[in-house]
């Protein structure tokens, strides 16, 4: 099913790409998005030669984005309608694997969602498969965005292709895991964000865009520090969840130290695919600014559908926030911030009774 929409979905890009010599590209500051934005990038430059000005972007952001001239490209991330409807008219192509939005049929939008395939599919795997003639000697960059984006066991078939390709062991235990060649790549591009944030994100994105090989981008000595500094840093913060989680049944709440919040994001994934916390929900919060809140949270395990459950709260509440059926972020002011925690709470458990 996929592949036949695939084919169609890239005509429809190459004739957007062929309006536009202009296009703004914002691209989710994850691996899973970073490399979206490597893999669509070197396809785009392939076909046309375009002017393209790539930003990373998180949900807080959608209300500053600075519009421009030109056309606009968003990679793995799911716009709320109010930004969206202001960018239609310029010329709009979302390629995503969240929840479907509205009106998607007033621009070009990729959603293996939208065929009926539900299959979980990060938007590097997509991106790849839209722009697999230009960028096909980068297959293991987008076998390291899907392990990234804990897809790997979803699609088990390509990456073990890939694997055999390049004769990388996978673990026979795990095989689809972090504990690969791929999830090394994918934790060295990951450290670079949660040391840097979006100028991390950015800095990737240029080494990825250089990188020929996975063993070219392991081998990177700049990451590699970063990556040894991160993991420490990681390490005793996953050590003082353990002691301090404040537990409310199954749920697992943390909110990590101001001065390490760059890792929050970092902590729920790892947390998140930690087997002793399977089938229970993991939610870290950390301070943004003044006034805001931000939670990531994970329920590996559990019979629930997180994206639902945030939408509500935040139709509540306020705010901003989406995701995927067991993982999800959140933005909300302070002021909410019991009100989010009580309702989250009630709203897991409600849906698991």
């Amino acid at each position: 099913m996929i592949q036949g929409n695939i084919e169609k979905s890239r005509k429809k890009i190459i004739e957007f790409l062929g309006k536009h010599q202009k296009i703004s590209l914002f691209y989710h500051l994850d691996c899973d998005g970073i490399v979206s934005a490597a893999l669509a990038v070197k396809g785009i430059k392939a076909l046309f030669s375009s002017d393209i000005e790539s930003e990373p972007i998180n949900y807080e952001d959608f209300d500053q984005i600075n519009f421009k001239e030109g056309a606009y490209m968003f990679l793995d991330v799911s716009l709320p309608a109010r930004v969206y409807s202001q960018l239609m008219n310029k010329g709009l192509c979302i390629i995503d694997h969240h929840a479907l939005i509205e009106n998607s049929s007033q621009f070009v939008y990729v959603n293996p969602k939208m065929w009926g395939n539900y299959t979980y599919t990060p938007a590097s795997l997509i991106t790849y498969l839209l722009f697999e003639n230009e960028v096909r000697e980068y297959d293991w960059m987008a076998a390291v965005g899907v392990v990234s984006d804990a897809g790997g066991k979803s699609q088990a078939s390509f990456i073990r292709k890939t694997a055999e390709k390049y004769g990388i062991k996978l673990n026979e235990d795990d095989p689809f895991s972090m504990r690969s060649r791929f999830g090394e790549a994918a934790n060295m591009i990951n450290s670079l964000t949660v040391e840097y944030n979006k100028e991390g994100a950015k800095k990737a994105l240029a080494v990825l865009l250089k990188t020929k090989t996975i063993d070219e981008l392991i081998n990177n000595e700049e990451i590699k520090r970063v990556y040894e500094k991160v993991n420490g840093r990681i390490e005793r913060l996953l050590q003082d969840f353990d002691k301090k989680s404040e537990v409310n049944g199954d749920i697992f709440f943390f909110d990590v130290p101001k001065k390490y919040s760059k890792y929050s994001s970092t902590i729920a994934t790892i947390l998140g695919l930690d087997p002793r916390y399977f089938g229970k929900v993991i939610v870290i919060g950390k301070d943004i600014g003044d006034d805001s809140k931000r939670f990531n949270i994970r329920a590996n395990g559990v019979n629930v559908n997180l994206n639902d459950i945030v939408k509500r709260i935040i139709s509540e509440i306020g705010g901003e926030g989406g995701g995927h059926d067991k993982a999800v972020g959140a933005v909300i002011n302070k002021e909410y911030e019991e009100t989010f925690r009580r309702r989250l709470s009630e709203l897991i458990q409600s849906r698991r009774s």
